[in-house]
């Protein structure tokens, strides 16, 4: 019974799996793992094979890079029903990840294994479309990010990373270090600080001690270009 059961939560957390039989979506309901991280948890380091593909159920997950010296850039954000493709690619291509996870706040995920889902795909051409297309579109997204790094003025990135904080937190007080945001934003503190402190003399912002207060969020929009 609580075999079938777990198939059945399977099929509703990925309906792509609805195509499999019982028995093959039985056996994958019992490699399926939860997991729950703490906030600021390590989920992947750059040195693990990736595990699988994942689901966030309650949460939110970042996924980024840092070079050699510790300096980090934001990929991307994962939220409640986003699966972490980026994962996925190595049931496909069997390759190794470079990029780092980590839950933002206490999140639970659900975990399918590369090993059992990877020989899975092999079997049902749809399962593994369905796994490369969620590859390409967080490619894609990627590519995005890149574009914004080479194109984009850091006025601008910083300007949207604020606006994407006050949306996340649905608060225009944002709870942020300069440093966190240089992070983010793959850029060097004193940079962000010269840039804060020009929109808090336009008025668009204003700072305390490790707090951000958006004050006029829609000319702050106007800065993102």
């Amino acid at each position: 019974m609580k075999q079938l059961a777990a198939s059945a939560s399977l099929r509703d957390e990925f309906p792509i799996l609805r195509q499999l039989d019982d028995e093959l979506l039985i056996r994958l309901s019992q490699t399926a793992a939860w997991r729950r991280y703490d906030a600021h948890e390590a989920v992947q380091n750059n040195d693990e094979t990736c595990d699988g593909l994942m689901k966030v159920k309650q949460g939110r997950l970042r996924i980024y890079m840092q070079d050699e010296n510790g300096k980090e850039i934001t990929l991307y954000r994962l939220y409640p029903g986003d699966s972490c493709v980026m994962t996925a690619s190595c049931l496909l291509h069997h390759m190794n990840v470079d990029f780092l996870i980590e839950a933002e706040i206490e999140t639970i995920v659900i975990l399918l294994p590369t090993t059992y889902l990877g020989a899975v795909s092999q079997s049902y051409p749809a399962l593994k479309d369905h796994l490369n297309e969620l590859v390409r579109s967080r490619f894609s997204q990627l590519t995005w990010v890149i574009r914004q790094i080479v194109f984009s003025s850091m006025p601008s990135r910083i300007a949207e990373f604020l606006v994407e904080q006050y949306v996340i937190r649905e608060s225009s007080v944002l709870t942020l270090t300069h440093e966190e945001i240089a992070n983010d934003l793959g850029s060097a503190r004193e940079v962000v600080s010269r840039i804060l402190k020009y929109f808090q003399e336009e008025g668009l912002i204003d700072q305390s001690r490790k707090k951000i207060r958006l004050v006029d969020l829609e000319n702050l929009k106007k800065r993102i270009v």
